[in-house]
């Protein structure tokens, strides 16, 4: 996981724990006014969880403690194990490096490669202001030295991420891990991914709307293969899109400025870019009008990486009137 979409899983999951748990957000709700009337939209409250999701601990990659396990998921897909979990504490940053940097090589790893990347706060005073990230840092570990890289497993990557909630600090700590599954063999080439079309009339207006941003600003093809849509309550909407290009992002600025632009030309929406030397962010926010509905944007997360074919993008929006 690359720290733009770290932001991502912060206010998906600040927002969905605030509504299992039923605490109240401080202060009244704002209202927003779209179109001729006004829409209430829920202040989020933020509270992280304070035990483990459901899920286990890798055997083979040491666990930070304290710590308390945020996600976890496990799937084999010909003949190769992948697990993906992510975690949290209230420890620093170079606390859990230090950590990590210690213990690996005491179960086998060595760190073959480290990126640290700056950190990013949300603009245009949106329910989720009170979220900021900083910097993080990702580490590659192997226990081989291998020419071909996808098909030297085991494989580990381990992301570090400092951010605050309020003026609370924490540490997010996601590890992406690779393992040939017993008598298993090195996967085919995948198969061309397929292309989903969104249930609801709003997942359509936004796919058509999305789909002709980017491709306008990219100049290729691209395709919808993942879509998710989760009501938040209040009318306040969480969507989450992955699309597919036919051509890999090869220069971050001129992609990352073409969108903004895209998003300008077309929208109301207010729009920043992020950029370093492998991923580039455009968030948004404000007003979007879609078949004549007025939407209000809280959020609008676009995120980039060089030399990759896919996007995913993160919005939460309401109205509809």
């Amino acid at each position: 996981m690359e720290w733009m979409r770290l932001l991502t899983l912060i206010l998906a999951a600040t927002v969905l724990f605030s509504a299992c748990t039923g605490v109240s957000p401080a202060g009244e709700k704002p209202e927003i006014e779209v179109g001729e009337g006004k829409v209430k939209v829920p202040a989020p409250s933020i509270a992280l969880p304070k035990e483990d999701v459901i899920g286990e601990d890798l055997s083979d990659v040491p666990r930070y403690s304290p710590s308390v396990r945020l996600s976890y998921n496990k799937d084999t897909s010909y003949g190769v194990v992948f697990v993906s979990i992510e975690y949290y504490t209230e420890d620093e940053l170079s606390t859990v490096r230090s950590f990590y940097l210690a213990e690996m090589p005491k179960h086998g790893w060595k760190a073959i490669a480290e990126e640290a990347q700056p950190g990013i706060s949300l603009p245009f005073g949106t329910p989720f202001g009170g979220v900021s990230v900083g910097e993080s840092r990702t580490i590659d570990f192997r226990k081989q030295d291998c020419a071909d890289p996808s098909t030297c497993l085991p494989y580990a990557k381990i992301t570090l991420g400092s951010f605050k909630v309020g003026e609370e600090s924490y540490t997010y700590i996601g590890i992406e891990y690779e393992a040939r599954a017993e008598g298993g063999e090195a996967p085919p080439e995948t198969a061309p991914p397929k292309p989903v079309t969104p249930a609801s009339d709003f997942g359509k207006e936004l796919d058509s709307f999305l789909k002709g941003v980017l491709e306008s600003a990219l100049g290729t093809e691209v395709t919808l293969t993942s879509y998710g849509e989760s009501d938040l309550g209040g009318g306040v909407l969480m969507v989450m899109l992955e699309y597919t290009l036919g051509e890999p992002v090869a220069d971050l600025s001129s992609a990352a400025g073409a969108v903004k632009g895209e998003l300008t030309k077309r929208s109301a929406l207010r729009a920043s870019v992020s950029i370093s030397d492998t991923e580039a962010a455009i968030n948004a926010g404000g007003e979007l009008e879609l078949a004549g509905k007025k939407y209000f944007v809280g959020m609008l997360l676009i995120p980039l990486y060089k030399d990759s074919n896919t996007v995913s993008v993160s919005v939460q929006a309401a109205g509809g009137g």
